[in-house]
């Protein structure tokens, strides 16, 4: 895997694994489905039975798969199972074939929301320049307003004086 451009590796802080691919890393895991069974009682439960007994006993199915966590990459094939006619070195090789178009998907689904988070901040920033500009408007209206005022007061005592001196 390698030679392919593909690494694994392990954050074990974040306890996550992940296959690295060109300079995308997709999250990886292993699940192993479980049968839930009918809890048999030990030979300790049936001498003293323990009200807390748990009710269901869990059991590996034999259902392994392999799935990558990269949602963004919604076309591509993300998990692969075994069981049945699928055997592992089929599977692997499935996966290993898939993981170029995943990496390119999630690198995509990257751009567009990246685009999409540079058109919502410009429309941001536009509307924050409109209202910007109402509220300026708005303040002139009511500078001129005042003015108006201002001006009639003066105009209706000084028409006052010019009767009451006149």
């Amino acid at each position: 895997a390698g030679q392919a451009g593909i690494r694994v590796t392990v954050d074990a802080q974040k306890r996550k694994t992940f296959i690295q691919v060109g300079d995308e890393l997709l999250p990886i895991r292993l699940r192993d489905r479980r049968q839930q069974i009918e809890h048999r009682l030990t030979t300790n439960e049936r001498k003293r039975p323990d009200p807390f007994a748990p009710r269901w006993d869990y059991a590996p199915s034999g259902g392994l798969s392999l799935q990558i966590d990269a949602p963004t990459a919604r076309n591509a094939h993300r998990c692969w199972s075994l069981g049945g006619s699928r055997r592992l070195p089929d599977q692997i090789a499935k996966c290993l074939r898939s993981l170029p178009k995943i990496a390119e998907a999630k690198k995509a689904a990257a751009i567009e929301e990246e685009q999409r988070n540079r058109e919502w901040a410009e429309r941001r920033r536009q509307e924050a320049e409109e209202e910007r500009r109402r509220s300026q408007e708005q303040q002139h209206r009511e500078a001129l307003v005042r003015e108006a005022n201002g001006w009639r007061q003066g105009h209706i005592i000084r028409a006052y004086v010019q009767s009451v001196l006149g």
